[in-house]
């Protein structure tokens, strides 16, 4: 099996002093002591939370072949160490290291919403036509996109990477760490408020994924989308060909018509001419238009449209994005639409349009937990507020709500919606239990700071997970 990293490899990369002449070979790349496996590199990034040398003689014990390090160390016999100056700036040198060297084509995924979705069906999408690598996870940030391509294996055709952002600026140097041939951004909307004047401010940050991308690189961009124009006049400004997917007449990759199903959707499609016939096994128009963004990326590297698209009729979204579990409970059954990783207004709507398509048994009721939607600045109470239209739209029951943001939502809920409020998600937990009934179906969101999943986990530990699909 042909190694990920050699010694000789990785000095050549980062320019460290080894503790040793030994030769080593490494099969992967870890920054976490918690997950790493026999056989990688340790590199112990100094954080603002966290300083990895805490955790060397950890790695070690769980079989790390090697350690990248910035500090002293007291005894280092008979362990491969590199001393460098800055162990992050080591890990850049790697990912740089590792793109140079690598002729897989890198897909890089951005946008304020489906980012991580997108990959995963991507990748399920091409895996049986290529060899092909994802990121692992949310892995998008200054410490994530370096790791990710640190680990891209050697035999590889395409590499899908996520690139995220909080300010300005930050897209334009993982992009140049990455440099994409090919460039998916999912759409632009509300999030991140608190960093951003505007929405246009975001877009324009979005927009920076272009200046990585290779010669005679392609851009693939969301047609509906109002900031499509924008979008796609910057790509050509970097002489990018575009590719255009949405319900807009002039896409290239065009919905024709959909039908929700409680379990899947199906969808006509035209694809530059090629008109198919989509099952998709997990319901909603947001994840229909996840699935067009990545037949318009398989239409973009040559891949096979028809064996992309058989990989929809099986999806099942990643953990927290829209995954459902059916429990048992004392008088039958409940479904939950878990949805407890992240939130925005965007992704907050589609959520609910999900809960209200949903096709009730025996009397059951559609049900909203819901927590902050953060990072919204100034707007964020309007934003909250605003979500009571959607709700009464979804036909939602009952809404229990947490955080001080989402106060705002359950002061303007109208009368007929049960209601309840706790500053904290776990405080919900009891209440939620005491009033479910079998045929209820629960949808809980919020974002990733809200703690959202405590209520998640709270009902798989209280009730016989009977299944779990889509």
């Amino acid at each position: 099996m042909t190694p990920l990293w050699t010694s000789n490899e990785v000095l050549n990369a980062i320019k460290g002093t080894p503790s040793s002449e030994n030769f080593w070979e490494a099969n992967g790349v870890s920054i976490d002591s918690r997950t790493i496996m026999p056989g990688n590199i340790f590199i112990a990034i100094d954080g603002e939370k966290f300083d990895g040398h805490s955790y060397i003689d950890e790695a070690f014990q769980k079989g790390a072949i090697a350690a990248v390090v910035s500090k002293k160390i007291k005894n280092f016999a008979n362990k491969n160490y590199i001393f460098v100056k800055n162990t992050l700036l080591s890990l850049e040198d790697l990912a740089k290291y590792s793109r140079s060297r690598t002729k897989a084509k890198i897909i890089a995924i951005t946008g304020s919403v489906g980012k991580t979705t997108t990959k995963e069906i991507l990748y399920t999408a091409l895996k049986n036509q290529f060899l092909v690598y994802a990121s692992q996870g949310n892995l998008n940030n200054q410490i994530g996109v370096p790791l990710s391509l640190a680990r891209i294996p050697a035999q590889t055709d395409f590499a899908i990477l996520e690139l995220g952002m909080n300010n300005s600026g930050e897209i334009r140097e993982l992009t140049k760490i990455a440099k994409p041939n090919y460039a998916l951004i999912t759409a632009i909307e509300a999030a991140h408020l608190e960093f951003f004047s505007s929405i246009d401010g975001i877009a324009e940050a979005k927009a920076e994924i272009f200046e990585g991308v290779e010669n005679k690189g392609i851009a693939i961009l969301n047609r509906d989308n109002n900031f499509f124009n924008k979008l796609s006049k910057k790509a050509k400004e970097h002489n990018l060909k575009v590719i255009s997917f949405g319900a807009n007449k002039k896409a290239d990759v065009k919905l024709l018509s959909y039908v929700l199903h409680d379990e899947c959707s199906c969808v006509k499609s035209d694809i530059k001419g090629q008109n198919m016939v989509l099952k998709i096994g997990s319901p909603g128009l947001h994840v229909i238009n996840n699935c067009l963004s990545v037949l318009a990326v398989v239409q973009a590297i040559g891949g096979d449209l028809s064996l992309a698209s058989i990989s929809f009729s099986e999806l099942k979204l990643p953990t927290g994005r829209g995954n459902r579990k059916t429990f048992t409970i004392e008088d039958g059954e409940i479904e939950l639409i878990d949805e407890s990783y992240n939130a925005s207004p965007a992704s907050m709507k589609a959520a609910l349009q999900l809960l209200g398509q949903s096709n009730l048994k025996n009397n059951g009721r559609r049900i909203a937990v819901l927590g902050d939607m953060l990072e919204l600045g100034v707007k964020s109470l309007s934003f909250h507020e605003g979500l009571s239209k959607f709700i009464e739209k979804a036909c939602v029951d009952m809404v229990f709500c947490s955080g001080q943001y989402m106060k705002s939502l359950y002061k303007v809920l109208p009368e007929g919606i049960y209601k309840e409020w706790k500053s904290e998600a776990y405080e919900l937990t009891s209440s939620i239990k005491s009033k479910l009934r079998a045929g209820d179906v629960v949808m809980v969101k919020g974002s990733f700071g809200s703690k959202m999943g405590v209520i998640v986990r709270d009902l798989d530990e209280s009730y016989k997970k009977k299944n779990e699909y889509r």
